[in-house]
């Protein structure tokens, strides 16, 4: 009988598991002997390299051609048109329903006072001492005071649809860069702005409330002495308050929104583009270019062959 070729290696010898475990091992081996050395070639062309290092706006000493297609993420022009798209939201701020409705309380309130006191003589209301001082004073000025009890009620009122606002507010969003601002109510509230939106530069804000009220009683009630001018500017003061309030978090919400609704700029570079040329400005953007290419920061990169 002819003997049998044996083989190197007996397999009769293994169970099945053992069998799967050993060509599991060997498709590993064969697979990483393949791989690893197009990993460590594609890493290779990955890094390009200057002759020196270069600043923006010096010649380049040399051409350097990009060895393969790939796109990155423009990160600085990104950024550049998130910060556009900030700019164009307007700052919200809200028509405020209680101190526009107590300035408007209290404003009555005044009225009926003078009204009562210029017949009867007598303030039953707990009110502070100014407030009754002014009162008695403007009853003894020409017609029992209702004039002064007029005027003042639709100076307050006036104000009220005009809108008054914190100093603090409107400076939080001159510093932010803002010359716009926007007024959102209620379309059930019984006043309404004069503008919903407006610049900067028309708000009247607290600090400046007294000049704003006399240009108001000079430009409407020519008629007014100068002592009821100052009575009347006095009661509205005592009266108007800030109505209109900054919602910064309504505002930080839609600056969010408008930022995150910016798609990333993706530039495409193709193999065989000039990174740098000889005798050429070298520009921000070259620059940017081999610094992402050198720390691997891409994507969609052709396939490479060793």
């Amino acid at each position: 009988m002819a003997n049998k070729k044996k083989l190197p290696i007996d397999f009769t010898l293994f169970s099945k598991v053992q069998l799967t475990a050993f060509i599991s091992l060997m498709a590993i081996s064969l697979i990483l002997s393949v791989g690893i050395p197009i990993f460590l070639s594609s890493n290779m062309l990955l890094s390009v390299k200057t002759s020196r290092e270069y600043k923006a706006n010096e010649l380049s000493d040399e051409d350097l051609i990009s060895p393969i297609s790939f796109t990155f993420i423009d990160e600085e022009s990104t950024e550049k048109l998130k910060d556009e798209a900030e700019a164009k939201v307007i700052p919200y701020f809200t028509y405020s329903y209680s101190a526009t409705m107590e300035m408007k309380n209290t404003s009555e309130k005044l009225y009926s006072l003078i009204e009562e006191y210029s017949k009867t003589g007598i303030i039953e209301e707990d009110i502070s001492e100014a407030m009754k001082g002014y009162i008695i004073l403007a009853t003894k000025i020409g017609d029992g005071g209702e004039k002064i009890a007029l005027y003042t009620r639709e100076t307050v009122e006036y104000f009220i649809k005009k809108g008054v606002f914190q100093e603090s507010d409107i400076a939080q969003v001159v510093q932010d860069g803002k010359k716009t601002i926007v007024v959102e109510q209620s379309s059930d509230f019984p006043y309404s702005l004069e503008k919903k939106e407006m610049g900067i530069g028309e708000c009247t804000t607290s600090i400046y409330l007294r000049s704003s009220i006399y240009q108001y009683l000079v430009q409407n009630y020519s008629d007014l002495a100068f002592d009821e001018m100052q009575l009347i500017a006095d009661l509205s003061q005592m009266i108007i308050k800030p109505n209109v309030i900054y919602d910064e978090i309504y505002t930080k919400s839609q600056v969010d929104r408008a930022r995150n609704s910016v798609e990333p700029v993706v530039v495409k570079i193709e193999k065989g583009d000039y990174i740098l040329k000889t005798d050429t400005l070298v520009t921000e953007e070259q620059l940017n270019i081999l610094e992402i290419l050198n720390t691997k920061k891409v994507f969609n990169t052709s396939p490479l062959s060793i």
